[in-house]
C-alpha cells in the first residue's frame, strides 16, 4: 500500500470511484427465529454495493449512529494505480439497526435490513388472528389459570371501588 506521508513511493496514484449501489425494497427475507428455530419470512430491504475485483479483506464496514460506512482500497495494479472508494448511507429509523446482516458474495456486498414491526402488529401477532390469547396448542390448565386471574383482577377492582365509596347520611 502507498504511504501518504510524503516519504513513500511517489509514482503511485489513487483512483477514487463511486460504486454502483442498488436497493431491493420490500423483500421477503428468510430468517431463523432463535426461540423456536423455525424459519420465518419478514419484510425488509437489501442494499447491494457492487465491488467487483475487491476481496473481503480490502473492505471495511462500520456503523456510526444511523450512518452505515463502507470503505475499500485495492492493491496497486501493474500501472501502480490503487482503486479506492468511500460510501456513507443514512439508515432509516424504520429498520432494526441492531440486526443488519452483511454478506460479500461474488463481488457484491449486501446489507440485509429487517423492518421494524409496528406495535399494533406485534400485539395482533400475540393475540392471534381471532383476537384470543389462547391457541389450539394451549392446554386446559393454562386456560383456567388465565381465566381465574382475569376474574380475580375484576373482583379486586370491584371490591376496591366499593370500599372507598362513602355516602353522607
Amino acid at each position: 500500500m502507498a504511504n501518504n506521508d510524503g516519504c513513500g513511493n511517489l509514482d503511485i496514484n489513487y483512483v477514487d470511484f463511486e460504486p454502483y449501489c442498488r436497493w431491493r425494497r420490500d423483500e421477503k427475507i428468510k430468517r431463523e427465529d432463535p426461540r423456536d428455530r423455525k424459519i420465518k419470512r419478514e419484510l425488509g430491504d437489501i442494499l447491494e454495493v457492487h465491488l467487483y475485483g475487491f476481496k473481503k479483506e480490502q473492505l471495511k464496514v462500520s456503523m456510526a449512529g444511523k450512518t452505515l460506512k463502507v470503505k475499500g482500497e485495492m492493491e496497486p495494479d501493474e500501472n501502480k494505480l490503487i482503486k479506492r472508494f468511500s460510501k456513507e448511507v443514512d439508515i432509516s429509523k424504520d429498520y432494526q439497526t441492531d440486526n443488519i446482516k452483511v454478506t460479500f458474495i461474488r463481488g457484491v456486498l449486501s446489507f440485509t435490513m429487517l423492518k421494524k414491526v409496528p406495535l399494533w402488529r406485534q400485539a395482533w401477532k400475540q393475540l392471534g388472528s381471532e383476537g384470543f390469547l389462547c391457541t389450539t396448542e394451549m392446554d386446559m390448565e393454562k386456560l383456567v389459570k388465565i381465566t381465574a386471574a382475569a376474574f380475580l383482577g375484576m373482583a379486586v377492582g370491584y371490591l376496591a371501588s366499593n370500599l372507598f365509596y362513602c355516602e353522607d347520611v
